[in-house]
């Protein structure tokens, strides 16, 4: 679905980054072999704006994508999609970029 309005983190993108930036935790084993690389996790938001059914769709591996996916599961509750008015359920992507 392709709702009207767009759901967003509140802050917008420059509050997502704020956000990645300030939780990310590189993993150990990741550092240590030298990967980077985006991790793209799949979710949806639900018409109260919560994470649910979050999943990896592409990474690097050695803990990257499992960190992705706890970023993502940490999330605060975003401002909902909006279809005639009403908060629905969207599908989102989300890239996130880990750099040595």
């Amino acid at each position: 679905m392709n709702p009207e309005v767009r759901p967003q983190f509140v802050g917008g993108e420059a509050g997502l980054r704020q956000y990645l930036m300030k939780n990310l935790r590189y993993p150990e084993q990741a550092l240590r072999q030298h990967v980077s690389g985006k991790v793209y996790v799949r979710f949806i938001l639900n018409a109260a704006g919560r994470v649910t059914d979050a999943s990896v769709v592409r990474g690097p591996g050695s803990g990257l994508n499992e960190e992705g996916l706890r970023l993502v599961w940490m999330m605060p509750a975003w401002q909902p999609a909006h279809q005639r008015g009403q908060a629905v359920r969207v599908s989102c992507t989300l890239p996130i970029t880990f750099q040595e």
